[in-house]
């Protein structure tokens, strides 16, 4: 019978090429225990009812760094938001916000959403706005044509953010400083030559 001792370092006592090492080592640790991007979706859902009416929306994301990458989302847009909107650019959608300002408005919102198309991706040209108005004969439609196409927009730019939110949260999650706090927060430690769990001396 023989006794084996193998000293045993903190992440901090570890020489510069054995940090290297157990850096390379937990470089993706903070991102594949868990689904880390439901804190980031709970707040897109928020700033979704409120940028563009979505309530409950559902958000995909691919990524990162390859082609074909991006966010997107689907949902029903409140039509209630939708009038404030329009409502609120008036010289925009003259004729749109003078119907909704009557009493019975005779411009019917028949389907305002945004859905996703055919197709394995989930980048933001996979998904678009929607809208179906019934409007009484001779209502411009010009007015209807630019209210889909600036909700179209919205809907682009929303998706971008989503994507560079969700990008630097990874890029922060996957970056030395967060994970030497998951190490010192679990208290691993390490053999002399970085190894995890440590290698038994021979």
């Amino acid at each position: 019978m023989r006794e084996v001792v193998t000293r045993l370092y903190t992440f901090a006592e570890l020489s510069d090429k054995a940090k290297a090492k157990v850096l390379d080592k937990f470089r993706y640790t903070n991102v594949e225990a868990f689904e880390w991007y439901d804190l980031a979706y709970e707040e897109w859902k928020e700033s979704l009812r409120e940028k563009m009416g979505i309530d409950g929306a559902e958000i995909r994301f691919s990524g990162f760094y390859s082609q074909g990458d991006g966010a997107s989302f689907t949902g029903q847009i409140d039509e209630e938001w939708i009038k404030k909107f329009v409502r609120e650019r008036k010289d925009r959608f003259p004729a749109l916000a003078a119907d909704f300002d009557l009493d019975d408005p005779k411009v019917e919102i028949a389907e305002a959403q945004v859905t996703r198309g055919s197709g394995m991706h989930v980048h933001e040209h996979t998904c678009r706005v929607s809208l179906d108005l019934r409007v009484p004969v001779g209502f411009p439609e010009d007015e209807t044509d630019r209210l889909e196409s600036d909700l179209e927009e919205i809907r682009l730019d929303l998706s971008r953010e989503i994507y560079r939110d969700l990008e630097r949260e990874h890029d922060y999650l996957t970056g030395d400083e967060a994970i030497i706090e998951t190490i010192e927060a679990n208290d691993y430690e390490f053999d002399e030559a970085g190894n995890f769990p440590p290698h038994s001396a021979t």
